[in-house]
């Protein structure tokens, strides 16, 4: 990826700090998450602790050309797999940022973690990502209920991504 950068949250000024929460706690971020209430400040810098401290869990702020344009995380690592999340920036229109969004955890995932597998979660009713993960051959492998909710899962191979690029 061209002018990409992945900026760990564990090293993020505090005005990221503070920026990365705002966008986590706008309207059209907080309707595609799990939790949907609004995180405290003290609660997102106690979360930023506990990443210092954990491999479990690895959340970067997603740059290009000096905007910041998104968040990437990976969690749940097993078996050289893991989950992984995305949103956009809220606040600026990017034609293709998802795609952006996307390719650099796909990179990361699969270059650097040199994982086999990448998995994701996305609720049914959120289309446009959707369309977005199976544009890049995410196959659904299961369905899960929350809260009267139907979330899709979602698997990536590194040897189908492999075929895909050649």
């Amino acid at each position: 990826m061209t002018n990409i950068k992945l900026l760990n949250f564990t090293e993020l000024s505090y005005e990221l700090t503070l920026m990365v929460l705002s966008w986590r706690n706008h309207e059209k971020v907080r309707k595609y998450m799990l939790s949907q209430d609004e995180i405290s400040l003290k609660n997102h810098l106690d979360f930023i602790e506990y990443l210092k401290t954990t491999k479990e869990k690895l959340y970067f702020l997603v740059e290009q050309n000096d905007d910041f344009i998104g968040v990437i995380d990976f969690y749940n690592f097993k078996n050289s797999s893991c989950e992984f999340g995305l949103y956009a920036n809220p606040e600026i229109k990017l034609a293709g940022i998802g795609k952006i969004l996307i390719e650099s955890s796909i990179e990361y995932a699969f270059d650097i973690l040199k994982l086999s597998s990448l998995k994701l979660e996305v609720f049914a009713d959120n289309e446009k990502a959707l369309g977005l993960y199976k544009s890049f051959n995410f196959k659904e492998y299961a369905q899960k209920k929350i809260d009267e909710k139907t979330l899709i899962l979602m698997e990536l191979n590194n040897k189908e991504k492999r075929n895909e690029d050649s």
